[in-house]
């Protein structure tokens, strides 16, 4: 049935109301079955003002016999873990980040071990003749020496 069609008059049908529709003006109404006809849509109205807040959630459950305190309550409506999801696919490789800054040097590290000996090296090239040095100082006096013919002898 039309939303339009008044129940008010339960002497009239639905027919009697279409027949109306049909053959009255925007403004008029042509019997005791319609009260009026649309017009089209008015202009928008002025914004109401904002009402009051309203009871939190916490609140409507202790008026509908919750007791406790609103921790416990938020407790109480978390459900259990679900279950491991299946892995996503594997995403785009982004873009490479800036250089970050230098960070500090750290402490000074321990002595470590001894490396094993090298192996010997090359001769180097002969050096340059040094300078002469000073006189030395007399030494003592040696013993006697044989004499030729013992030394001879002794051969």
């Amino acid at each position: 049935m039309n939303d339009n069609y008044n129940k008010d008059h339960k002497d009239c049908d639905e027919s009697k109301y279409n027949e109306c529709q049909n053959d009255m003006d925007d403004k008029k109404c042509c019997n005791s079955c319609c009260r009026w006809r649309p017009g089209s849509q008015g202009p928008q109205g002025i914004q109401g003002e904002t009402g009051a807040d309203g009871e939190s959630a916490y609140g409507i459950a202790v008026d509908n016999g919750f007791e406790g305190t609103e921790t416990e309550w938020l407790e109480s409506i978390v459900g259990p873990q679900g279950p491991q999801g299946e892995p996503g696919s594997q995403g785009i490789q982004g873009e490479t980040g800036p250089q970050g800054i230098q960070g500090e040097t750290g402490p000074q590290g321990i002595q470590g071990e001894p490396g094993p000996q090298g192996i010997q090296g090359e001769t180097g090239p002969q050096g340059i003749q040094g300078e002469t040095g000073p006189q030395g100082i007399q030494g003592a006096t040696g013993p006697q020496g044989a004499t030729a013919p013992l030394i001879y002898a002794q051969l």
